[in-house]
């Protein structure tokens, strides 16, 4: 298998890198401008859990999970809940943002799935998991029109980004591919690899690589795990534990005030795609992002837990990807996903599939 987990020491060294960025807040609460919408106590208890700082998971891009409490910030909903919430924009990378939850630099972050959840916690990074946004594989893997059967990748490149996808490994197999006889390479974040040539196959997003090769009219088809029995989740947002259980309602509230403005932006997409401009540092391309806000709300909203709202969480939901991890040899030890995975957080605040909003 080309994935391979990261040694603690070289999480540890990111990890300090992490840190010291955390210093520079990209986006800070405004000023407190209206009453709050909660109790006395509840709003005393939020207050004194302190400074919440999130994690995106890369960058300030309008995915599920990022654009949302980048909302709330803005539209004052964890101000109404008497939460103080500074968010940080990560890098793509799940380690060091699990790492920083994990150490108490960071309280809540965004990962890529149970995946990045199972291997962290695998490698001795503990956090909880405390919700959930997709429910669905968000990943796919790319070819040119010419590939009819994923068994003619024998022989040929597949490119990936980070680390090789175990749904893809599955599916692959799954297809009755000789994984022995393709060769993987990791690659850049270029998709026009694929196009020019360079790789027969790339891993890549519903929510990225797909639209932007569609939208330069490039013939492409996509492989989905799904097509193949191959269940996988997308967008985690995982807490520190010693955090969550000292201060549950603050936990709570965060995901409150950012399931509410996840209904915000369904509705008013331009705002938040602004707001989120606002704090880039990295340019904002604005037709890309709301094209990635569209495919991946549409998967979330398709693809909820039966009769449960937004971001509930499950064991089952999970254990698909555990087993691939662990059929792939891909975590060094078995992880108990009863002790990692915290579905009481988001119980406590849907009935159903309702949003109880202000909190009671």
């Amino acid at each position: 298998m080309a994935r391979r987990t990261p040694s603690l020491a070289s999480l540890a060294v990111v990890a300090g890198m992490l840190a010291t960025a955390l210093a520079t807040p990209a986006s800070a609460s405004p000023p407190l401008s209206r009453a709050p919408m909660i109790s006395p106590s509840r709003c005393a208890a939020n207050k004194a859990a302190g400074r919440i700082t999130f994690i995106t998971g890369f960058e300030l891009e309008a995915t599920v999970g990022t654009i949302d409490p980048v909302a709330a910030q803005a539209q004052g909903y964890f101000k109404d809940l008497c939460l103080d919430v500074s968010i940080k924009p990560g890098t793509g990378n799940p380690a060091p943002a699990a790492q920083a939850v994990a150490a108490g630099t960071a309280t809540i972050a965004e990962l890529g799935g149970a995946s990045d959840v199972i291997t962290t916690n695998a490698n001795g990074i503990d956090t909880e998991a405390i919700a959930m946004y997709g429910n669905v594989n968000a990943i796919e893997l790319i070819t040119m029109r010419n590939i009819t059967n994923l068994r003619q990748l024998e022989g040929k490149t597949l490119g990936y980004k980070g680390s090789m996808p175990p749904q893809i490994t599955a599916m692959l197999e799954k297809a009755g591919v000789n994984l022995r006889r393709v060769r993987q390479v990791g690659v850049g974040y270029d998709p026009t690899i694929l196009p020019r040539g360079q790789v027969q196959a790339l891993t890549g997003y519903k929510s990225n690589e797909v639209p932007t090769l569609e939208a330069d009219h490039y013939k492409i088809r996509t492989w989905d795990p799904d097509n193949f029995g191959i269940k996988g989740t997308f967008n985690a947002l995982v807490a520190n534990p010693k955090f969550a259980a000292a201060h549950p309602t603050a936990v709570e509230d965060f995901l409150r005030a950012s399931f509410k403005a996840y209904a915000f932006c369904e509705k008013s997409a331009s705002v938040c795609l602004a707001d989120l401009a606002k704090g880039s540092q990295a340019g904002f391309d604005t037709a890309a992002n709301l094209a990635r806000w569209r495919v991946e709300s549409q998967l979330v909203d398709r693809h909820l837990l039966h009769g449960k709202g937004l971001g509930a969480e499950s064991v089952a939901q999970y254990t698909p990807e555990l087993k691939l991890l662990r059929a792939d040899k891909l975590i060094p030890e078995n992880v108990n996903l009863s002790k990692v995975v915290a579905p009481r957080f988001v119980s406590a605040i849907e009935r159903g599939a309702k949003l109880i909003w202000p909190a009671p």
